[in-house]
């Protein structure tokens, strides 16, 4: 995340409080999980930074996995029942839960944290439709 994020802007002076030894202006600083649990060496390399690109990594395999079985399917005039659809309605879906899930993990926002039950709420809602 590049730029001073409103989220640091917001709790600045928390953070300063907080931890006073930290530079807010500072790149590691935008990683919230970095500065709080005091993760030493580089900020994309702390355990939930990595949890967090698991997350994202499986979501956007799950979404690859999905339109591949979709796209065959499709060009047969079928349903599409093999593969993730085998196992899940809509693997599209949860393979974007799982995104935003993992980016609201690595970088918890003011706004992902607003967004990311809007969005989850919306995908249900159009699942059920479906």
């Amino acid at each position: 995340m590049y730029g001073f994020p409103l989220t640091i802007y917001f709790l600045s002076g928390w953070l300063q409080t907080q931890f006073p030894q930290t530079d807010i202006f500072a790149h590691g600083s935008g990683h919230l999980w970095y500065t709080i649990f005091g993760f030493e060496g580089d900020p994309h390399a702390n355990p939930i930074h990595l949890i967090a690109n698991l997350f994202i990594f499986a979501g956007f395999y799950l979404i690859y996995r999905g339109w591949v079985v979709l796209h065959a399917a499709q060009k047969k005039g079928e349903l599409a029942t093999t593969g993730p659809y085998g196992r899940v309605r809509h693997p599209q879906y949860d393979g974007f839960v799982l995104v935003m899930f993992g980016f609201l993990l690595m970088w918890p926002t003011l706004l992902t944290l607003i967004m990311f039950p809007i969005l989850l709420f919306v995908y249900i809602r159009l699942a059920k439709q479906e």
